[in-house]
């Protein structure tokens, strides 16, 4: 619930104060993936090239 909260659009009341931000998660990070609120959820939760080419195996000592 609270990633999503990061990634809901603000009301019509906010956008007017502030039209150049669209959501929280724009205003931390200064920019966002997609101009619709969902896709850039979805593009922002997915791992999008963080994992290695090579998965490390964990290993018990």
């Amino acid at each position: 619930m609270a990633l999503l909260w990061n990634f809901h659009p603000y009301g019509r009341k906010v956008q007017a104060m502030e039209p150049h931000s669209m959501s929280p998660f724009e205003d931390l990070n200064g920019f966002h993936y997609h101009d619709n609120w969902l896709r850039n959820f979805l593009s922002a939760s997915s791992l999008n090239g963080r994992g290695t080419a090579k998965p490390n195996k964990h290993k018990l000592d």
